[in-house]
């Protein structure tokens, strides 16, 4: 009689790595440093070409003042299809659905893709958006989203950074981590699909098309970085990380003299641009 009693696996005995990526066929090393490195798909061309993150005026003074960027565990991501679609149900909740005493075999499978899923899913991603806009909509350089705006309109206290993969890759003082920079693909809602595969996280559904993401990935090296309730932390230079600041549109004319007060007296270098957003929405 086979045994149906299984250890449950922590999620950490397999962490993820670069070649879980296929780091041999998509992806171009970088820059290696102490044995870790920084990846870029290779779709990538421009290292240039300015990205943006929009973030809490309370984060960007900290990362002024103490240097360092945090990364957000994925898990804590409000939409909800970050979770993935092939994990809508718990571990038991799988086994009964086929049969009322699953075999050795059935649970062993139904386990693997619960790690699979965790593993997955317990990622530190760094979410930006080129802010591009579609060629003839205007005969001005347009590089501000306003639906991106509009995502923290109930927030007046947000600003909008400004960066690019040199200026990330260039920026990082302690590279302790694999980093992976790719964009994000747009695929059509698939509600069969259920497989869980690392490069899921490189995807969303079509109707985000015009976030025009592009993600940054700081891969676990060890078990004891992998916790999801902290996020994953970087030692960065602001001065090279961040070449201009955007104050939000909703935020009123008091408040935005109030930000733009305190980030002049945050800040070591005046490298940094700081400016009014031109949609004026206050």
């Amino acid at each position: 009689m086979p045994n149906t009693c299984m250890k449950t696996k922590n999620i950490n005995d397999n962490l993820l790595s670069i070649n879980d990526f296929g780091a041999d066929s998509n992806y171009n090393l970088i820059r290696e440093e102490s044995g870790k490195g920084i990846y870029v798909e290779k779709s990538i061309t421009d290292y240039n070409r300015p990205i943006y993150r929009y973030m809490e005026f309370v984060y960007l003074i900290q990362m002024l003042m103490d240097r360092i960027f945090f990364i957000p565990n994925r898990q804590w991501f409000s939409d909800r299809r970050e979770l993935s679609e092939s994990n809508k149900k718990t571990l038991p909740e799988f086994i009964n659905t086929f049969r009322p005493v699953p075999s050795y075999k059935t649970r062993k499978l139904y386990q693997e893709i619960e790690d699979r899923h965790l593993q997955i899913w317990n990622q530190a991603v760094s979410c930006w958006t080129y802010d591009s806009h579609r060629e003839g909509v205007s005969s001005l350089p347009l590089d501000e989203n306003y639906m991106m705006w509009a995502c923290h309109s109930g927030k007046s206290n947000v600003c909008r950074i400004r960066s690019s993969i040199n200026c990330l890759k260039n920026s990082i003082l302690d590279l302790s981590h694999d980093i992976l920079i790719a964009n994000v693909s747009y695929l059509p809602i698939d509600r069969k699909r259920t497989a869980n595969l690392p490069s899921s996280i490189f995807i969303k559904p079509e109707y985000y098309i015009d976030e025009d993401e592009v993600r940054l990935v700081a891969l676990h090296n060890d078990r004891g970085s992998c916790d999801s309730k902290k996020p994953l932390i970087l030692s960065i230079d602001p001065s090279k990380f961040i070449d201009e600041i955007t104050v939000s549109p909703f935020a009123s004319s008091e408040v935005e003299k109030t930000l733009l007060k305190q980030l002049r007296l945050n800040m070591d270098d005046d490298k940094i641009r700081i400016k009014r957003s031109i949609l004026l929405e206050h």
